[in-house]
């Protein structure tokens, strides 16, 4: 669909027009932290979205025996989700769209408009082998969203992979046989999740979980996605 913006609002072929999505001046905005269903109301024929998947699961512990000794090797970071922000996308008044909030190693979706990949989960330790990071989410169809005038703001694909997993160490639980720390969601600068224990990411973070470490285990969940709509 072709638009035109000024500086009040957007003209569609159709002869509408849309005041509350040119400049940012939105007057509207709905947060999914669970997916859900969103109606297009009467009149709007474009919104904005922010949107990051599910972040990546980190990578299980591991411990193996060996001539008499115990070695202890951690877990990969999960890596963090596609952070897809400022996406205008053209919508139909009074059409149901599908959101879906992606959960631990899940894509995000709005209806099949945009989707944002999750983070890669860690890779697990084995023997006296470290898990590795896993890597960032990318964008399942969107790299750069074309501009249409020099007010159209445009989106990249943001992710960071998690960290590699330390050890192996013979009869030690120390920080070098810890699990891999999850990533961050960049842009939002959310925290991935840390610690010996493979933590789990906050909840609606799109942050990878953290690798277990120190012994056998089960690394932590990543956090669960979000999707933010404005018109």
């Amino acid at each position: 669909m072709s638009v035109k913006l000024d500086e009040n609002g957007v003209y569609f072929p159709d002869g509408t027009y849309q005041t509350s999505s040119a400049y940012d001046t939105f007057k509207n905005a709905q947060t999914f932290t669970s997916s859900g269903t969103w109606v297009a109301p009467a009149g709007i024929y474009r919104v904005q979205l922010t949107m990051f998947g599910g972040g990546g699961k980190g990578g299980n512990g591991s411990q193996y025996s060996s001539s008499g000794s115990t070695f202890y090797s951690g877990g990969g970071g999960g890596g963090s989700a596609a952070v897809i922000w400022n996406y205008r996308a053209d919508v139909v008044p009074g059409t149901t769209y599908t959101v879906t909030v992606g959960a631990t190693n899940l894509a995000s979706s709005f209806g099949a408009l945009v989707s944002a990949n999750p983070g890669v989960a860690g890779t697990n330790a084995s023997g006296s082998t470290a898990g590795s990071g896993g890597g960032g989410g990318s964008a399942l169809d969107v790299s750069a969203q074309e501009i249409t005038t020099t007010v159209e703001r445009t989106t990249t694909p943001l992710s960071f992979a998690g960290n590699t997993g330390g050890g192996p160490i013979a009869n030690s639980k120390t920080t070098s046989s810890l699990g891999g720390n999850g990533a961050a969601t960049p842009f939002y600068n959310y925290a991935g999740a840390t610690g010996r224990a493979g933590a789990s990411a906050t909840a609606n973070t799109g942050a990878g979980g953290a690798g277990k470490g120190g012994s056998a285990g089960v690394g932590g969940d990543g956090g669960s996605g979000l999707l933010i709509i404005q018109w």
